[in-house]
C-alpha cells in the first residue's frame, strides 16, 4: 500500500510539471487552484479521481467497469447484425451450407498437400475478391436477396464471405503445421535410432576387434 502511496504521489507531481510546462509555453494560468499541489490533486481527480484515500481497488474496478461497457457495447452492436438478416432466406442458407462443406473438406483432404495447397490458394483468392463480390451484389441484390446488406463498407460481406473463409484458411494453417511438426518428429526419431544402431554396430565391431588381438 505505501508503494501505491508514493506512485501516487509521483504520479501527481509528473502532472504538476507538465502542466506547469504546458501553462508556460502556452501562456495558460491556473487561478483555481492555490498551490500546484491542489493544482496537480485537481487535475489528477478529473482523470483518476480524488488524490485523498487513495484506493488500488477502486481504481481496477473504474477500469473493470469502462472494459465491461465497452463490451457490451459490442455485444449489443453484434446482436442487432444478428438480428437484422433474414436467416432463412435461401442464398443465406446455402451460403452457409457452402461455408460448412469447405471446412468438412479442408479437414478431410488434410493429408493430401498438393490439394490443401490448392484448396487455401483458392480461398485467399476469394477472400481477396470480397470487395469486388459486395459492389456485384450490391448492384443486383434485388435479384436475390428481401433487403440491402451490402453497404459500402462491406461489412456484411466481410462477416458472412471473409470471415469464415479465413477461420478455415487458419485450420488448414494449424493442420499444415501439425503435419510438419509430427513428420519431423517422426524424422527425428527415426534419426535417433539409426544412430543408436550404428554405435551399437561399431562399439560391437570395436569389442570382436579387440578379442581377436
Amino acid at each position: 500500500m505505501e508503494m501505491l502511496q508514493q506512485v501516487w504521489s509521483d504520479l501527481l507531481n509528473a502532472t504538476d510539471e507538465a502542466f506547469a510546462i504546458a501553462e508556460e509555453v502556452f501562456n495558460l494560468k491556473d487561478t483555481s487552484s492555490p498551490s500546484s499541489k491542489e493544482g496537480a490533486a485537481r487535475r489528477m481527480h478529473t482523470y483518476l479521481g480524488p488524490a485523498e484515500g487513495f484506493n488500488a481497488t477502486d481504481i481496477a474496478e473504474r477500469f473493470f467497469a469502462e472494459g465491461q461497457s465497452q463490451w457490451n457495447e459490442f455485444y449489443i452492436m453484434l446482436m442487432g447484425f444478428f438480428h437484422s438478416i433474414d436467416w432463412t432466406e435461401p442464398w443465406i442458407i446455402g451460403l452457409g451450407c457452402f461455408h460448412l462443406l469447405l471446412l468438412v473438406l479442408a479437414i478431410s483432404t488434410r493429408k493430401h498437400a498438393n490439394f490443401q495447397l490448392g484448396l487455401f490458394l483458392a480461398i485467399m483468392a476469394a477472400i481477396y475478391s470480397a470487395e469486388t463480390l459486395n459492389n456485384l451484389a450490391a448492384k443486383h441484390w434485388k435479384k436475390f436477396a428481401t433487403q440491402m446488406y451490402f453497404d459500402k463498407h462491406g461489412v456484411f460481406t466481410s462477416a458472412m464471405w471473409s470471415s469464415p473463409l479465413l477461420i478455415v484458411g487458419c485450420i488448414m494453417v494449424i493442420q499444415t503445421l501439425y503435419s510438419a511438426s509430427s513428420l519431423l518428429i517422426k524424422v527425428k526419431r527415426k534419426e535417433f535410432i539409426q544412430q543408436a544402431k550404428e554405435k551399437r554396430t561399431a562399439e560391437k565391431a570395436e569389442t570382436e576387434t579387440k578379442k581377436g588381438k
